[in-house]
């Protein structure tokens, strides 16, 4: 449709090229030297501007016309989509609460039979220790070198006096187990925790 358009643009140019389009008058050089209609006194430019200007507004109309249809039928498959995300995520959810309890409840079975290792024709579960983690008990008796302050107050005016803005504090627990191993020294308020296991299947 846009080529056709632009067919007629050119006959329209062809034509005004030929005589004046408003009067069909003959175009002649005045005085100054500029070209002007005979009969009406328009200039080619004008007398063009004034016939393509409502084949341009057809034609954008056209477009926009096609373009919000186009982008309506987008949002509904937009929303389609949002949908079928929001279920898919949904049944993830779900599958992976189930492999975990599945998982748990042979672990459970194979520590009361003190199995550490099952192998069978489909694959083989066993348990396997926890990497240490540390737990916090009591976070006011933890030093306050293993704290990390978050302070609502922007950066660049941040001083060591900054406590009142402070908005959240947290123990780093990697800070904690880094002491640990460096020292050897347990800090207070946290607890070490190196006797948990998962259940792994391959």
């Amino acid at each position: 449709m846009t080529i056709q358009f632009y067919d007629i643009e050119n006959e329209i140019r062809e034509k005004v090229t030929d005589e004046c389009a408003t009067c069909h008058g003959e175009w002649v050089a005045g005085l100054d030297g500029e070209v002007v209609c005979v009969t009406c006194g328009n200039q080619p430019e004008t007398v063009l501007e004034q016939n393509l200007s409502p084949l341009r507004e057809m034609e954008i109309e056209l477009v926009a016309s096609r373009l919000t249809l186009r982008v309506k039928e987008m949002t509904l498959e937009v929303d389609i989509l949002d949908r079928h995300i929001d279920q898919m995520q949904e049944r993830l959810r779900r599958k992976k609460a189930s492999v975990e309890r599945l998982k748990a409840w042979l672990k459970l079975e194979m520590e009361a039979a003190g199995l550490r290792k099952v192998t069978g024709p489909f694959g083989t579960a066993w348990i396997q220790r926890n990497p240490d983690s540390i737990e916090v008990t009591f976070e006011d008796q933890v030093p306050r070198s293993m704290k990390m302050a978050t302070i609502t107050k922007p950066l660049a005016q941040c001083t060591p006096e900054d406590m009142e803005f402070v908005k959240d504090i947290s123990v780093m627990k990697s800070w904690v187990m880094e002491h640990l191993k460096e020292t050897g020294e347990l800090v207070q308020g946290v607890l070490l925790v190196d006797d948990r296991t998962h259940l792994r299947i391959r």
